[in-house]
């Protein structure tokens, strides 16, 4: 139900109804023009951006102050030589005859915004159906449960209120994390942080248990290998099988490419024998 009343008659209302309804005490500090008040059942977001999608192209009237800048591009008007072309230079429009017909050969600004419209560019804009106002209702407020809703928050488009939750709940989720806070979803990761300490502290303390075992093994191993390898050299008692198992990365290595040149000799060797064998087939 849509309603047009006084400023008055809607001040003398909300005055009888502000015992039941005291958020409605703040429309009075809003009543400073010609209002219209909408009565809904329907959501006020979807019945908000409807109104705001309303609007109507019209002309600037004469001795208003322009909102924008009214721009004529470059080309041809429709007009013949005649009064439309006189009223377009004294506009200062710049046109010239071209084919017979008025021709703009640059763009022009008509009127700047801020400008005081003059009665010929509003005859030039009326010539060339240009339409540069865009007028219609301008929503004020919303109200619904007890709560005033401002036109900022009614025509705010949907994507930012999703971003804004998935924002809210990401931050929320960090929150629960550091502040050890346990919620369904942040339980997983909450419960991974302890556990990884545990084990960490597990081997750090060498307490045996089915998650240290193989890292206290593996630790194990290497030290006892580091230290053998330390003492391999200096005590006899060492049996020599036990010092090729324990044997140096350096002298492992040496081993490896005495065996890789012994190889590339015999290859050598091999290509000598068959180079005779060849030239005697020959002959």
């Amino acid at each position: 139900v849509l309603k047009v009343v006084k400023n008055s008659l809607m001040s003398i209302a909300i005055d009888k109804i502000s015992d039941k309804r005291p958020e409605l005490k703040k429309l009075k500090d809003l009543m400073d023009d010609m209002h219209a008040l909408i009565f809904t059942n329907h959501d006020i977001f979807s019945i908000a951006r409807t109104i705001d999608s309303i609007k109507e192209k019209r002309l600037l009237k004469p001795g208003k102050i322009s909102p924008v800048d009214v721009v004529l591009k470059k080309g041809f008007t429709g007009f013949k030589p005649g009064p439309e072309m006189s009223e377009m230079r004294m506009a200062g429009v710049p046109v010239r005859i071209f084919d017979g017909e008025v021709y703009i050969y640059q763009d022009h600004v008509l009127v700047r915004k801020g400008q005081v419209v003059s009665p010929y560019a509003t005859r030039v804009m009326a010539l060339l159906d240009i339409k540069p106002l865009e007028v219609g209702p301008e929503v004020i407020v919303g109200i619904a449960d007890g709560h005033i809703f401002s036109k900022e928050i009614l025509l705010k488009p949907l994507e930012s209120y999703l971003e804004e939750l998935q924002y809210a709940i990401s931050e929320a989720r960090i929150l629960s994390i550091e502040a050890m806070i346990p919620m369904p979803d942040t339980i997983f990761e909450l419960l991974v942080v302890p556990a990884r300490e545990t084990i960490y502290l597990g081997i750090e303390t060498a307490i045996v248990s089915s998650e240290t075992l193989p890292i206290l093994l593996n630790r194990t191993l290497g030290e006892s290998l580091a230290l053998l390898m330390e003492i391999a050299d200096r005590l006899p008692e060492v049996p020599e099988e036990f010092k090729s198992i324990i044997r140096k990365p350096e002298a492992a290595e040496e081993v490896e490419e005495k065996k890789e040149e012994e190889k590339k000799e015999e290859k050598k060797e091999e290509k000598e024998e068959e180079a005779p064998a060849g030239l005697s087939l020959l002959f």
